[in-house]
């Protein structure tokens, strides 16, 4: 079943602290150039705010018996019209899958235009997830949708669940969550 839910706060939120402390940073050498300034301080107000206009969650990749061997997500971030805000020119995903259903393998099939996968980090009851995003992206644009597939560990039935934040310099970050049957 393919459900797909609006941004709400996440039940396991992560913020910065707790993507810092997992170690994010430790993403290879390209990944971390243009992620950096996703996560710079901000000085001054903030001039806009993210939001999903995507942030889907699915069973894929079929077995014999009908169960899913893989959970296949769908992001896509706008730059909410700000008058003022700033034009983007990258922005950072972080997305959390809990550890009883996935256990950190990369993310595989990762498509989607100036997106990249970046490192897999292991927190506390989950793995970390990070994308970057790089590209020009003016106010009430969205990026182009994101779509990967991580390999499932535990396809039992029962609900999966991800939550998400998305950042970039000078904006608001949006966080959301969403959930499947499987």
């Amino acid at each position: 079943m393919n459900e797909q839910h609006t941004p709400v706060p996440a039940r396991r939120g992560i913020d910065r602290r707790s993507v810092v402390r997992a170690g994010v940073w430790t993403v290879p050498v390209v990944t971390l150039a243009t992620a950096a300034p996703a996560f710079a301080a901000v000085s001054g107000p903030t001039k806009g705010t993210l939001r999903f206009d995507t942030l889907n969650l699915f069973g894929a990749d079929y077995d014999d018996k009908g169960k899913p061997t893989s959970l296949q997500s769908q992001v896509q971030v706008q730059n909410a019209y700000t008058a003022g805000g700033p034009t983007l020119t990258s922005l950072s995903l972080f997305v959390t899958y809990s550890d009883a259903r996935v256990d950190g393998d990369a993310p595989q099939a990762v498509t989607g235009t100036g997106w990249t996968s970046g490192s897999v980090t292991k927190t506390n009851g989950g793995w970390i997830y990070s994308f970057v995003w790089v590209g020009s992206l003016a106010a009430s644009q969205s990026t182009p949708q994101l779509s990967y597939k991580v390999p499932l560990k535990n396809n039992s039935s029962g609900n999966a669940d991800i939550s998400a934040i998305a950042s970039a310099t000078g904006v608001q970050s949006a966080t959301g969550s969403a959930s499947t049957n499987l």
